[in-house]
């Protein structure tokens, strides 16, 4: 299927020209090296205009390479060859041998996500909390995507930025009449994350954990934390367990020796799994409202924890 044939959201015809999207470095080695470590119908990752506290799921549905629509990670393959490396497809229409790549995006499927506003008043109990949700397309025109591997590879996370080239839907194939967001990888942005970047610090603080719309807090235990993110084990499962979803909104109160230092941190679920939960911080009760958390809070938070005598040296 040549990239051509797609059609934008408005209905109207959509055209590419090979070379407006080629960008220094497309060589046939880069590009099989994203689609090495991005493989076609894999999960992955991404969060919007650098965003990082805002981690989403999807579907890496495809790749277009020079206007060809490819949807199997089989009808990919590299060789070398006497005459330089070659880029090996399979399309519905023949088996094509691409020596130079005059344009290289990647497909996943167009869907808006639904977020909770809360507005707070002057306590930070739930109750005193008004909620109201809304859509929000991430993928607009020329916007920043960030996508990581969901699946870890041995030497860490690999993850690259791409630009929101435009939204399209397909007339006819596989995934004829859906919506899906056509993104142009940055290449020289591809690099491996290791994993040690972020240090876990091993913990058994005393917490409770509180549901919006729910006054009752739950005990727990916060095992151990980043700069990003805490991960607490339940410790009264039979009550709480189903009501930790991922991507859920959560509230963490974490007590330290001194009441006075009380920290009530809001998140959302990341994982679930028996019994742990990990958090995803994303803002912190001060000066008696949430507020989305800087860089300054995050020294904070991981101070106060280092500093409790349940944080773990060795």
């Amino acid at each position: 299927m040549k990239l051509l044939d797609l059609l934008t959201l408005k209905g109207k015809k959509s055209k590419i020209k090979e070379n407006d999207n080629l960008q220094p470095g497309h060589s046939i080695e880069n590009v099989f090296g994203i689609i090495n470590e991005f493989p076609v119908g894999a999960p992955i990752g991404y969060y919007p205009e650098f965003k990082k506290d805002i981690k989403l799921d999807s579907l890496l549905v495809g790749y277009m390479i020079n206007n060809h629509g490819i949807y199997s990670h089989n009808d990919i393959s590299f060789a070398k060859t006497a005459t330089g490396p070659v880029l090996n497809l399979v399309t519905p229409d023949a088996k094509i041998s691409i020596k130079n790549i005059d344009s290289f995006h990647i497909l996943l499927p167009l869907i808006t996500r639904t977020t909770i506003d809360y507005t707070t008043k002057k306590s930070w109990n739930v109750d005193d909390q008004k909620s109201s949700e809304k859509k929000i397309n991430d993928f607009m025109r020329g916007s920043t995507i960030t996508l990581f591997a969901r699946t870890p590879n041995v030497r860490g996370i690999y993850h690259i930025d791409t630009v929101v080239s435009k939204n399209i839907v397909l007339k006819d194939g596989h995934y004829a009449n859906s919506k899906l967001v056509l993104l142009e990888p940055q290449i020289d942005t591809f690099e491996c994350m290791n994993l040690r970047r972020m240090q876990r610090v091993n913990t058994e603080i005393p917490a409770e954990i509180q549901l919006p719309k729910e006054k009752k807090r739950h005990p727990c235990l916060i095992r151990d934390f980043s700069e990003k993110f805490i991960r607490i084990e339940l410790l009264d499962t039979k009550e709480i367990h189903h009501g930790v979803a991922v991507n859920r909104n959560i509230f963490l109160i974490i007590m330290p020796n001194d009441p006075d230092k009380q920290m009530i941190i809001n998140g959302v679920v990341h994982r679930n799994r028996n019994n742990n939960v990990i958090i995803s911080m994303n803002s912190l009760f001060k000066k008696g409202l949430f507020q989305k958390l800087d860089q300054l809070d995050e020294f904070v938070i991981k101070a106060t924890l280092l500093n409790h005598p349940q944080t773990k040296r060795s």
